[in-house]
């Protein structure tokens, strides 16, 4: 499938329009050449079982990892099982270890964002991805992306737009995600991210009608946030 994208650098808030080239299918992965056929055949479902079945999936994704330390989609799925269980030690440990390893593969990247995020380093983000929002610029040698790739680095940028008040921004981010997968889990998060409780709704409502002023949600948390 092909969609076009509004994206935009990190040093640069004008949006220009993208053409992507996405795919459900299985892309040419060089890792996989690594493996034996058996093993191979067995990573399209690690991912899924790492979703749905954790505990079950843990140990034998664990023993890959020894037998195929240079393959990063393990990893991946590691962190993934851990996520799934809420052993936070364990997974941060995983992406950490497999985004020093794996500097350029872009789940890889995509967690160790997510971590950042999570633990208030905001900071790191474009450092994490070479000042570039966009996957073009990011991997130029290619030419085609399948589609948990796009939903993963787009939802991460949106939710990194979200945390540096760019809410506009991120809500473009959140169309790109609906226009291919409205009911994805990255998509879903993302809509609630944007969409405040009902309660601070109600703060920034009546802040409206005491001021006068309409202010986002980034801004009132700075203004009633002690010094």
């Amino acid at each position: 499938m092909s969609c076009k994208d509004a994206n935009r650098s990190m040093d640069d808030n004008a949006f220009t329009l993208i053409q992507y080239d996405l795919t459900d299918e299985p892309l040419n992965n060089p890792y996989l050449k690594k493996l034996s056929p058996s093993i191979r055949e067995r990573n399209d479902d690690l991912y899924e079982l790492a979703l749905t079945k954790p505990k079950e999936v843990i140990s034998e994704i664990t023993d890959l990892i020894k037998k195929y330390p240079e393959v990063p989609m393990f990893y991946n799925y590691l962190s993934v099982a851990y996520s799934q269980l809420s052993d936070s030690e364990n997974r941060d440990a995983v992406v950490l270890e497999c985004y020093k390893k794996f500097p350029d593969y872009l789940f890889g990247r995509v967690n160790y964002a997510q971590l950042c995020l999570n633990n208030g380093n905001v900071e790191k983000i474009p450092e994490i991805f070479e000042n570039k929002l966009e996957l073009k610029l990011l991997y130029p040698q290619r030419t085609k992306f399948h589609i948990s790739e796009y939903m993963s680095f787009m939802g991460l940028i949106g939710l990194y737009n979200v945390k540096i008040g760019e809410r506009k921004i991120a809500e473009q981010y959140y169309k790109m995600l609906k226009q291919i997968d409205p009911g994805h889990r990255i998509t879903k998060h993302l809509k609630r991210t944007l969409t405040p409780p009902l309660i601070i709704r109600l703060l920034l409502w009546l802040h409206k009608k005491i001021t006068g002023k309409v202010v986002t949600l980034e801004e009132y948390v700075k203004m009633y946030t002690p010094h």
